[in-house]
């Protein structure tokens, strides 16, 4: 893990790479309020920078793993897509701005899953949205929700029916 003021200097200088993970469930996905910046105060989902050397599996297995306090089969994960995820600050000022690559993947969750869930303090709790109620611009949640996130789900919604569970 690397100190602050060393990942501060990586974040002027170059991009990060990031995965997301959208949980869903009956056309529902699993968003929470971002304690953290960037993103602070809005809703997203869960999802955090990856580390050298770490691959995507095991990027998701840790993120379900540390924020939702749940071990997932990584194989079960169905890839979004990758997303530029650019925020005019970083997790420790407004001076520099953060550039993430993000792949963003969605899980179907069980409802054993759901009993289980954990959240840390990346998050100020999680609860499930519905797809359709959280891309209608006229819903009072839409404006919560980070245009990252709305980008996101828009894709997935393309993917069709394999967002059943």
């Amino acid at each position: 893990m690397l100190k602050a003021d060393k990942y501060y200097d990586i974040i002027k200088h170059t991009s990060l790479t990031s995965i997301d993970i959208y949980f869903v469930k009956d056309n529902k996905f699993i968003i929470g309020k971002r304690n953290n910046n960037p993103a602070k105060g809005f809703l997203f989902t869960p999802g955090c920078r990856t580390y050298k050397n770490e691959t995507q599996t095991e990027g998701l297995a840790r993120v379900a793993k540390t924020e939702l306090g749940i071990d997932i089969n990584p194989d079960n994960c169905k890839m979004i897509g990758v997303y530029d995820h650019i925020y005019d600050n970083n997790f420790l000022n407004n001076l520099t701005s953060t550039h993430y690559v993000d792949v963003a993947y969605m899980y179907n969750i069980s409802d054993e899953e759901i009993k289980n869930i954990n959240v840390d303090d990346q998050h100020e709790k999680l609860f499930m949205v519905d797809i359709d109620e959280a891309l209608n611009k006229n819903s009072e949640i839409h404006n919560k929700i980070h245009s990252y996130v709305i980008n996101t789900l828009i894709d997935l919604k393309k993917m069709g029916n394999i967002i059943i569970s």
